[in-house]
C-alpha cells in the first residue's frame, strides 16, 4: 500500500531528522491520484485508460481518463453534484473520509482510522470501469461546446471550459484535477510550478465540493473565477 508506505518513509526520515531526504525519496516515488465521489464512495483510475496516474501525468485537456469523470459529472450524469476529490496516496489521514467528524462520532469508529481517502476507497469503495454513454460527443471541443461551465455548488463559482489558456508544449491544463486535488506538492509531478502566485490559491480550493458541468450558463448568483493553471516547465 502507497500511502502506508509514505508513512513509514517519513516516521524515519523524522527519527533521524532527514526531513530533506524524505522529500527526494518522495519526489523520486511519485503520488498516484484517482478521482473519488465521497459521497458515493466510488473512484475511477487512470489506469484503466491507460493514462499516468501522477497529477501531471493527466491534468490535460483531451485526457481520456479526465474526460470520463468529467461525463460523469455533467447535468445527466451519475456523479453530478456529488462532492468530488482527486485523490493523493500521499494527502492526510481522514480527510474527507467521515461524515460525521465531531470527536465523539470519530471515538466511536476510531478502528477505522488512520487511513487516508486514497487507501480508504481502495479497499472499501466501488471502483468504477470508464464507460462511454451514448449521445456524448466524441470531440472534446464539441464536448466543452456542450457543456462549457464547470461548476462548483458550493461556492457559487464557475470557470468557462471553452477559453482555458494554452500551456507549455501546447498542452491546456484541465482545471477539473487540480481544483479539486487533496495532497498535492508531497511527490513527484505535483502542481508545483505554477507561472504565477496567483493561482496557487485555487489548488485544491474546490476539493470536495459539489462539482458539475452544466450546458446553459443558469449561473445567477455565481461567480467566474479564472485560474489559468499553467507550468513552468514539464519535470519529472
Amino acid at each position: 500500500n502507497a500511502s502506508k508506505n509514505t508513512r513509514l518513509i517519513i516516521m524515519l526520515g523524522r527519527q533521524v531528522g532527514k526531513t530533506e531526504l524524505v522529500k527526494e525519496i518522495m519526489d523520486d516515488m511519485g503520488q498516484y491520484y484517482k478521482a473519488v465521489n465521497t459521497d458515493k464512495m466510488e473512484h475511477l483510475e487512470s489506469w484503466d485508460t491507460d493514462d499516468g496516474a501522477r497529477l501531471m501525468d493527466h491534468s490535460y485537456i483531451g485526457n481520456e481518463f479526465v474526460r470520463k469523470v468529467e461525463v460523469l459529472i455533467t447535468e445527466k450524469g451519475a456523479w453530478y453534484g456529488n462532492r468530488i476529490v482527486w485523490a493523493g496516496d500521499y494527502m492526510d489521514d481522514d480527510l474527507y473520509i467521515f461524515k460525521d467528524n465531531t470527536e465523539k462520532a470519530l471515538a466511536e469508529i476510531k478502528d477505522q482510522r488512520g487511513n487516508n481517502l486514497y487507501s480508504y476507497v481502495t479497499e472499501n469503495g466501488k471502483k468504477l470501469l470508464p464507460t462511454e454513454p451514448e449521445g456524448q460527443p466524441v470531440d472534446i471541443m464539441v464536448f466543452y461546446d456542450k457543456y462549457p461551465y464547470l461548476v462548483n455548488l458550493d461556492k457559487k463559482q464557475y470557470i468557462d471550459m471553452r477559453y482555458l489558456p494554452e500551456g507549455a508544449y501546447e498542452l491546456t491544463i484541465n482545471p477539473l484535477p487540480i481544483l479539486t486535488c487533496s495532497g498535492n506538492g508531497r511527490g513527484g509531478r505535483d502542481f508545483t510550478r505554477p507561472t504565477s502566485e496567483s493561482q496557487r490559491k485555487y489548488i485544491g480550493s474546490w476539493a470536495n465540493d459539489r462539482i458539475g458541468l452544466v450546458s446553459k450558463k443558469k449561473l445567477k448568483g455565481y461567480t467566474e473565477i479564472k485560474p489559468d493553471f499553467q507550468e513552468e516547465s514539464y519535470h519529472d
